[in-house]
């Protein structure tokens, strides 16, 4: 089912791994593992990651391991790992029936939709790694798989509840599909419970907290971040794709291309992120036309994770307690464009939000205005 190519080829030699002989379990003092490899000429079709498969060798370990062992098996298969690089056979698709078309067809139906490519990612990868687990044909999945699935993904990977139930609507949503499409004539996820979980509220900075970041930015390019981040409301992955000729510097303008929902929209910088951001600029000697570029060549559009980890960097020098991240700076810009009186429609917009009720979700936070109204106002 895997190709391990071994890393040290000191012959050339390309090793499989086989399905049913994925680890065998000794019990003879202490724990020990036998992988079986067997040497081969065979090639490979995709690649196929190592997450993917340390996924497939824990679900097989579950029915046949205590749980206080899987962590010890799961050890010596990732140190052994290091010395492999891994891809997955075509054929590996091919045991499950119609899977690999109607999941196909569910990828480009949900893509026309305008998902966001990180959207249709998370999708595939959970859909994928459902199959690969239950390994049945999509019209032969019954409840119980599903519940085994998810009940031994939470305990092996040891997430949330609120990240299950992600899972859940994920899974949920694929067979809903199929049963619209008549690919199934019963939807296996009906009778699956939702997770309950407790929503913790997101609380916003404080404006002290806010200079606090400001004044521990090291560079040019720091604080235009955090400037930018904070006035315009932006998503950090509409940040990243953020090109020169999308803001005006004068009229203050960002056009925000392709947001969620592949939608365009306009938001605004207040006065210190348009100072901030030309000083930026300005510094810069590179003909990138990304409006934020890596400080070492080769200069394009910064990656999701350099932004989410230059906000961390900087919260790490300051003293505020609550984890400062790019969603809290979207979160503080919302939650205080309403409480300077700013009208809720007109914060949805700029936020990009499809729905009023997510914006009302920021102005929950400032319930203590009603307060403050109410005693101000009935005597």
């Amino acid at each position: 089912m895997y190709n391990l190519i071994r890393k040290e080829r000191r012959h050339g030699n390309v090793y499989v791994l086989k399905a049913e002989d994925v680890v065998r379990v000794h019990l003879q003092q202490g724990l020990y593992y036998h992988i079986i490899l067997l040497i081969t000429i065979e090639g490979w079709c995709f690649l196929m990651s190592y997450e993917l498969f340390r996924t497939d060798v824990l679900y097989n370990m579950t029915n046949r391991l205590p749980d206080e062992m899987i962590g010890n098996a799961i050890e010596a298969v990732d140190q052994a790992a290091t010395r492999y690089d891994f891809n997955r056979k075509e054929v590996a698709l091919s045991v499950v029936g119609e899977l690999p078309q109607a999941l196909k067809d569910y990828m480009v139906a949900k893509a026309t939709r305008g998902l966001s490519k990180g959207t249709l990612d998370n999708y595939l990868r959970t859909l994928k790694c459902f199959f690969y687990a239950t390994r049945k044909p999509v019209d032969q999945i019954e409840t119980n798989d599903i519940r085994q699935f998810l009940n031994n993904y939470q305990r092996i990977r040891n997430v949330t509840d609120r990240y299950m139930e992600s899972i859940r609507i994920q899974i949920h949503s694929f067979f809903g599909w199929c049963m619209n499409e008549g690919i199934i004539t019963r939807n296996p996820t009906v009778n699956v419970d939702a997770y309950k979980y407790y929503e913790k509220q997101r609380e916003p900075m404080e404006q002290i907290e806010l200079e606090q970041m400001r004044m521990c930015c090291k560079t040019l390019r720091e604080k235009a971040i955090v400037d930018f981040l904070y006035s315009t409301g932006c998503r950090v992955s509409e940040l990243c794709n953020l090109k020169k000729t999308d803001v005006n510097l004068e009229t203050r303008d960002v056009r925000i291309r392709c947001g969620k929902g592949r939608k365009d929209r306009i938001t605004y910088m207040n006065a210190e992120s348009v100072m901030s951001l030309k000083a930026y600029l300005a510094s810069r000697t590179d003909d990138c036309d990304a409006l934020f570029v890596p400080s070492h060549r080769p200069f394009h559009h910064m990656q999701k994770k350099s932004i989410e980890y230059i906000i961390s960097k900087i919260y790490k020098r300051t003293n505020i307690i609550t984890k400062v991240t790019p969603h809290i700076l979207r979160h503080t810009f919302a939650t205080t464009a309403i409480h300077n009186g700013c009208p809720v429609p007109h914060v949805q917009q700029m936020l990009g939000h499809a729905k009023l009720q997510t914006t009302m979700i920021y102005a929950k936070i400032v319930d203590d205005d009603v307060k403050l109204s109410h005693e101000r106002c009935v005597i």
